[in-house]
Order: C-alpha cells, then structure tokens, then sequence
C-alpha cells in the first residue's frame, strides 16, 4: 500500500466546479474529498492492477476525452463526489487547478 501525499488536498471538503470545461460538463459540481491515495491507502494504480477499483478504470476512460491532455500516469488525483447523484469518480488535480468553490 502506497499513500503519496502527506498533507490533505487544499480543496478538501469543498464543492467546487472544475475549471476543465470537458470534465464540468460531464461532472458538473463535486465535493472534493482529498487526494485518492490519502483515502484508499493506495495509488489508483495499484488498485486498478489488482483489479479492485472501478473508479480507476473509469478514470482513464475519462481522461482519453477529447481536449483532455493530462495522461493518467501519475499520483496527482483527486477523490471527489458528484454533487447530482453522489457518485465516486477520480479526478486529476490539474482538471481542477483554479476551480471555482461553490462552497
């Protein structure tokens, strides 16, 4: 098990909307939980190669949207909840790098 980031995200517990406008479109407002690896105690790597975490593939399958240029090779990713339905999704920080905080 591998948690990367120390410290909690600095959009922890807050609803923002992601300044990337393919991901706010498909997402709208999420709550920010914290960093992934933080909560699961485990890169979403390491869990998507043991086969446990739907999110993770989910997650890549996001990120091959087009005008999405960030590549899911690193840790930077972000726990966060749609605000409409709840539900779980995996969100690299940079799609969320100036989002706007809704509250």
């Amino acid at each position: 098990m591998t948690a990367v980031h120390n410290h909690p995200h600095p959009l922890a517990q807050k609803y923002v909307l992601p300044t990337n406008p393919q991901i706010a479109k498909k997402f709208g407002v999420v709550r920010v939980e914290d960093w992934d690896d933080r909560v699961a105690g485990a890169t979403w790597i390491e869990r998507q190669m043991r086969g446990s975490a739907k999110e993770a593939d989910d997650y890549v399958s996001t990120s091959h949207l087009p005008g999405l240029t960030t590549t899911p090779t690193d840790a930077e990713v972000v726990r966060c909840h749609t605000q409409s339905t709840g539900e779980l999704v995996l969100l690299h920080h940079d799609w969320l790098e100036g989002a706007k905080v809704i509250a």
